[in-house]
């Protein structure tokens, strides 16, 4: 049974969506013959726990740990959920092992027991096809278009690339985020590169996951520039 997650792109001090949460895992409990809980450490969505079924708390990279690991401030309402909802855990999971040593230290909580288990891949679905031919010039970026995933840094040096390779064109998969002014995130990146060099981008957004082995077969360089990431 999987719950909606709160608010998207929002940490928040917002108790009554957790309160609204908390009832309907309480419910789903309940009436479906539930035995276990599973949920993140991004943006720690419980409140008060007492669920009556064990909580497995996944560490994939809570905003205290990547925003100390680059350097910015995060809000203490943030970091006050985050760290609750691990302290609640009856067990702890991590997805590799840097975050599970950077969370446990960040979170004080070095003394408690953490098993590793990697994001699986799925290779019935992730694997070679002959028949899709490679773009010599295609650079491929597949995540947020924000700057945890390093968007920026990649706009900053796509000037010197496109000028090293002129049939060299960026091509971008994945969320792009509404910033504060309302804006979408691509449009002050776009901004940002020479006018020349702007219709070399092509900004796709979000598409199907089984849609991503041809996108990244057909690529010539696969770019990751995260400042940090859960690997």
């Amino acid at each position: 049974i999987r719950l909606p997650v709160l608010a998207r792109g929002i940490i928040p001090g917002s108790i009554r969506a957790r309160l609204l949460l908390e009832s309907e895992i309480r419910r789903e409990v309940k009436h479906s013959n539930v035995n276990l809980l599973e949920t993140q450490d991004v943006g720690g969505h419980l409140l008060f726990g007492s669920f009556g079924v064990p909580i497995i708390v996944r560490m994939q990279g809570a905003h205290f740990v990547y925003f100390s690991m680059s350097g910015r401030k995060v809000s203490r309402v943030a970091v006050f959920f985050e760290k609750r909802t691990l302290r609640m855990a009856d067990h702890l999971v991590a997805v590799s092992d840097h975050i599970r040593r950077e969370t446990l230290l960040k979170a004080g909580l070095t003394h408690r027991h953490c098993d590793l288990i990697y994001n699986a891949v799925d290779m019935d679905l992730f694997k070679p096809d002959p028949d899709n031919p490679r773009d010599d010039g295609l650079i491929l970026f597949v995540g947020r278009l924000s700057e945890t995933k390093g968007a920026p840094y990649l706009f900053q040096a796509l000037p010197a690339i496109f000028q090293a390779y002129p049939n060299a064109r960026l091509r971008f998969i994945g969320r792009d985020p509404v910033e504060p002014s309302g804006e979408p995130a691509s449009k002050a990146l776009l901004a940002s590169l020479p006018e020349e060099f702007r219709m070399r981008v092509e900004i796709v957004g979000e598409i199907p996951r089984e849609k991503l082995p041809a996108e990244y077969q057909r690529a010539a360089v696969a770019v990751f520039p995260s400042r940090v990431d859960a690997n």
